[in-house]
Protein backbone atom coordinates (compact mmCIF):
# COMPACT_ATOMS: atom_id res chain seq x y z
CA UNK A 1 0.00 0.00 0.00
CA UNK A 2 1.23 3.48 -0.68
CA UNK A 3 1.74 5.95 2.11
CA UNK A 4 -0.34 9.11 1.95
CA UNK A 5 0.05 12.38 3.74
CA UNK A 6 -1.31 12.31 7.31
CA UNK A 7 -5.03 11.66 7.64
CA UNK A 8 -6.73 12.26 10.94
CA UNK A 9 -9.67 10.16 12.05
CA UNK A 10 -11.62 10.02 15.29
CA UNK A 11 -13.94 7.62 17.05
CA UNK A 12 -16.92 8.07 19.33
CA UNK A 13 -18.09 5.37 21.70
CA UNK A 14 -21.53 4.30 22.92
CA UNK A 15 -20.79 1.57 25.46
CA UNK A 16 -23.50 -0.72 26.82
CA UNK A 17 -21.34 -1.66 29.79
CA UNK A 18 -22.29 0.95 32.36
CA UNK A 19 -22.22 -0.14 36.01
CA UNK A 20 -25.43 1.85 36.55
CA UNK A 21 -27.28 -0.48 34.18
CA UNK A 22 -26.37 -3.48 36.31
CA UNK A 23 -26.67 -2.04 39.82
CA UNK A 24 -22.96 -2.53 40.56
CA UNK A 25 -20.10 -0.23 41.46
CA UNK A 26 -17.90 1.06 38.61
CA UNK A 27 -14.90 -1.16 37.79
CA UNK A 28 -16.71 -4.29 38.98
CA UNK A 29 -15.77 -7.32 36.85
CA UNK A 30 -18.57 -9.41 35.37
CA UNK A 31 -20.02 -10.77 32.14
CA UNK A 32 -21.85 -9.04 29.31
CA UNK A 33 -23.47 -11.28 26.70
CA UNK A 34 -21.12 -14.13 27.58
CA UNK A 35 -17.93 -12.05 27.47
CA UNK A 36 -15.73 -10.93 30.37
CA UNK A 37 -16.57 -7.32 31.17
CA UNK A 38 -15.47 -4.50 33.43
CA UNK A 39 -18.51 -2.38 34.28
CA UNK A 40 -17.63 1.29 33.77
CA UNK A 41 -18.92 4.62 35.06
CA UNK A 42 -21.36 6.16 32.58
CA UNK A 43 -19.31 7.87 29.86
CA UNK A 44 -19.60 8.76 26.18
CA UNK A 45 -23.38 8.42 26.30
CA UNK A 46 -24.68 8.50 22.73
CA UNK A 47 -25.94 11.96 21.67
CA UNK A 48 -24.56 13.59 24.83
CA UNK A 49 -21.84 16.22 25.20
CA UNK A 50 -19.56 13.51 26.61
CA UNK A 51 -19.73 11.58 23.34
CA UNK A 52 -18.65 14.56 21.25
CA UNK A 53 -15.13 15.01 19.97
CA UNK A 54 -13.21 17.44 22.16
CA UNK A 55 -13.85 21.04 21.06
CA UNK A 56 -10.12 21.87 20.99
CA UNK A 57 -9.49 19.27 18.28
CA UNK A 58 -9.03 20.77 14.84
CA UNK A 59 -12.26 19.29 13.50
CA UNK A 60 -11.51 20.50 9.96
CA UNK A 61 -8.43 18.26 9.94
CA UNK A 62 -10.49 15.13 10.71
CA UNK A 63 -11.19 13.27 7.48
CA UNK A 64 -13.70 10.79 8.93
CA UNK A 65 -15.34 9.76 12.20
CA UNK A 66 -16.00 6.09 12.98
CA UNK A 67 -18.52 4.90 15.54
CA UNK A 68 -17.93 1.97 17.86
CA UNK A 69 -19.95 0.47 20.68
CA UNK A 70 -23.18 0.56 18.72
CA UNK A 71 -24.40 -2.81 20.06
CA UNK A 72 -25.42 -2.29 23.70
CA UNK A 73 -24.89 -6.00 24.42
CA UNK A 74 -21.18 -6.02 23.53
CA UNK A 75 -18.56 -3.50 24.62
CA UNK A 76 -16.11 -2.13 22.07
CA UNK A 77 -12.63 -1.20 23.21
CA UNK A 78 -11.05 -1.40 19.74
CA UNK A 79 -11.76 1.09 16.97
CA UNK A 80 -11.85 -1.92 14.59
CA UNK A 81 -14.04 -4.57 16.29
CA UNK A 82 -16.33 -5.10 19.25
CA UNK A 83 -14.89 -7.12 22.12
CA UNK A 84 -16.39 -10.36 20.84
CA UNK A 85 -15.20 -9.64 17.29
CA UNK A 86 -18.84 -10.12 16.26
CA UNK A 87 -19.06 -6.78 14.48
CA UNK A 88 -16.46 -4.77 12.62
CA UNK A 89 -16.46 -0.99 12.32
CA UNK A 90 -15.87 0.59 8.93
CA UNK A 91 -12.40 1.86 9.93
CA UNK A 92 -10.37 -0.96 8.34
CA UNK A 93 -12.27 -0.73 5.05
CA UNK A 94 -11.87 3.05 4.98
CA UNK A 95 -8.13 2.86 5.64
CA UNK A 96 -7.67 0.24 2.91
CA UNK A 97 -9.82 2.22 0.46
CA UNK A 98 -7.47 5.17 1.07
CA UNK A 99 -4.35 2.96 0.82
CA UNK A 100 -3.24 3.84 4.34
CA UNK A 101 -0.97 1.22 5.89
CA UNK A 102 0.70 3.08 8.76
CA UNK A 103 -1.16 4.41 11.78
CA UNK A 104 -0.33 6.80 14.60
CA UNK A 105 -2.45 6.03 17.65
CA UNK A 106 -2.99 7.94 20.88
CA UNK A 107 -5.92 8.58 23.17
CA UNK A 108 -7.95 7.19 26.03
CA UNK A 109 -7.63 4.75 27.63
CA UNK A 110 -4.13 3.31 27.22
CA UNK A 111 -4.98 0.03 28.94
CA UNK A 112 -8.25 -0.58 27.08
CA UNK A 113 -9.27 1.29 23.92
CA UNK A 114 -5.77 2.27 22.80
CA UNK A 115 -4.31 -1.17 23.52
CA UNK A 116 -7.05 -3.14 21.75
CA UNK A 117 -7.10 -0.74 18.78
CA UNK A 118 -3.32 -1.13 18.40
CA UNK A 119 -3.39 -4.93 18.77
CA UNK A 120 -6.21 -5.24 16.22
CA UNK A 121 -4.44 -2.88 13.79
CA UNK A 122 -1.27 -4.97 14.02
CA UNK A 123 -3.25 -8.17 13.48
CA UNK A 124 -4.86 -6.56 10.41
CA UNK A 125 -1.40 -5.85 8.99
CA UNK A 126 -0.92 -2.16 9.73
CA UNK A 127 2.34 -0.61 10.88
CA UNK A 128 1.43 1.07 14.17
CA UNK A 129 3.11 3.93 16.02
CA UNK A 130 1.85 4.85 19.50
CA UNK A 131 2.42 8.33 20.92
CA UNK A 132 2.81 7.44 24.60
CA UNK A 133 2.48 10.93 26.03
CA UNK A 134 -0.75 11.33 24.05
CA UNK A 135 -2.31 8.45 26.01
CA UNK A 136 -3.85 8.18 29.46
CA UNK A 137 -4.97 5.00 31.17
CA UNK A 138 -7.66 3.90 33.57
CA UNK A 139 -5.14 1.98 35.68
CA UNK A 140 -7.52 -0.11 37.77
CA UNK A 141 -4.24 -1.69 38.86
CA UNK A 142 -1.39 0.86 39.16
CA UNK A 143 0.76 -0.60 36.37
CA UNK A 144 -2.00 -1.38 33.82
CA UNK A 145 -0.89 1.33 31.36
CA UNK A 146 2.76 0.31 31.61
CA UNK A 147 1.78 -3.31 30.95
CA UNK A 148 -0.38 -2.20 28.01
CA UNK A 149 2.55 -0.32 26.45
CA UNK A 150 4.76 -3.39 26.90
CA UNK A 151 2.11 -5.62 25.29
CA UNK A 152 1.70 -3.26 22.33
CA UNK A 153 5.46 -3.07 21.84
CA UNK A 154 5.88 -6.85 22.10
CA UNK A 155 3.17 -7.27 19.45
CA UNK A 156 5.05 -5.00 17.03
CA UNK A 157 3.95 -1.43 17.71
CA UNK A 158 6.61 1.28 17.83
CA UNK A 159 6.33 3.52 20.90
CA UNK A 160 7.34 7.18 20.75
CA UNK A 161 6.95 10.32 22.77
CA UNK A 162 5.53 13.09 20.60
CA UNK A 163 8.91 14.85 20.58
CA UNK A 164 10.70 11.66 19.51
CA UNK A 165 8.15 10.94 16.78
CA UNK A 166 8.40 14.51 15.44
CA UNK A 167 12.19 14.12 15.35
CA UNK A 168 11.86 11.00 13.17
CA UNK A 169 9.70 12.94 10.70
CA UNK A 170 12.31 15.66 10.05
Amino acid sequence: MKRLSPVRTGTRANHGSFASQHGVEPYTPGQLDGLPQTFWPDHCVQNSEGAQLHPLLNQKAIAAVFHKGENPLVDSYSAFFDNGRRQKTSLDDWLRDHEIDELIVMGLATDYCVKFTVLDALQLGYKVNVITDGCRGVNIQPQDSAHAFMEMSAAGATLYTLADWEETQG
